[in-house]
């Protein structure tokens, strides 16, 4: 074999082993935070022998100023704007960083569609959506005893009509909208990913390590966060099960912030109510998951 042969299948070598590694990366992660992680910028740290992402680094945000507003990367004083082509997210078109009491936070504006404050739809009449609007952009009504003109999709199970969106529940960070030529791509132009724009709606409970909350384990947005309180220096933290995703190894080991408390991998503290559990899984931060079954049952059980 050439010293050029070999150099080009050491080069594909190194190829192949780098893109098992990202797909490591990406299938031994579990929960919903990775998102969140990946919003703020912070850089993932890897266990070296398997390649898994076991913690974020996130400590630029400790240079932060609690008087200033940060959107990516870019920092702002009392009274900066930014405007709509400013974010990711086409449902924000305005935004303003405002200080009260010496602590910053973005004022948004919010898109109120027209949909909102119109009756309900005629049978076999739907709304139509495109990746460029926050809104529908038209109706679409299918005649009775006629064959069907717009382009249909085909995707788990169901049939949408061009025009209508869906959310797959294997990529839950992406929005679909039928198109011409879907053929199950979860890709551009059908689909596009889902900004949580965490920086823009919960930098305060960010800077104040408070925990994310999702509903269920395989979600893309937080619905809230879970802040330790103001007046307890101590987490009501328990044992969990040995399934735990990383064992405490060493003192380099990463730990979780919450409120002013440490919490070691593979430990909870209480949840803002029954159905919610909270663990330290991936550092920095507590992720806090609602289980669906029990709050089904709660609901079930006042009924």
């Amino acid at each position: 074999m050439t010293m050029v042969n070999l150099s080009f299948v050491l080069f594909l070598l190194c190829g192949v082993l780098i893109n098992v590694q990202i797909a490591r990366s990406d299938e031994c992660i579990t929960g919903s935070i990775r998102k969140l992680y990946e919003e703020l910028n912070c850089i993932p740290e890897h266990d070296e022998t398997n390649g898994c992402i076991t913690s974020y680094n996130c400590s630029f945000t400790n240079d932060q100023r609690a008087d200033k507003c940060y959107y990516q990367g870019r920092e702002f004083s009392d009274g900066d704007r930014l405007e709509h082509n400013d974010f990711r997210s086409k449902c924000i078109p305005t935004c303003s960083c405002l200080v009260r009491d010496g602590r910053a936070e973005f004022n948004c504006a919010h898109y109120d569609c027209a949909e909102f404050f119109q009756p309900p739809l005629k049978k076999n009449c739907m709304r139509t959506y495109s990746h460029d609007s926050c809104c529908a952009v038209g109706v679409y009504c299918k005649k009775e005893n006629e064959e069907e003109t717009a382009a249909t999709c085909e995707y788990g199970g169901k049939v949408y009509t061009e025009g209508a969106t869906f959310f797959p529940n294997e990529e839950p960070c992406k929005k679909c909208i039928c198109k011409p030529g879907f053929s199950g791509s979860l890709e551009s132009p059908w689909c596009e990913e889902v900004f949580c724009e965490i920086e823009i709606h919960h930098a305060e409970s960010i800077r104040d390590n408070c925990a994310p909350v999702y509903f269920g384990d395989n979600s893309c947005c937080p619905i809230n966060f879970h802040c330790a309180h103001a007046s307890s220096d101590e987490t009501q933290e328990t044992e969990v099960e040995s399934t735990t995703i990383t064992q405490k190894a060493n003192d380099n080991t990463p730990t979780c912030k919450f409120g002013n408390s440490t919490v070691e991998i593979g430990r909870k503290v209480r949840g803002p109510e029954e159905c919610t559990e909270c663990s330290c899984k991936v550092p920095p931060l507590i992720e806090c998951v609602v289980n669906s079954e029990c709050q089904e049952g709660k609901l079930k059980t006042a009924n």
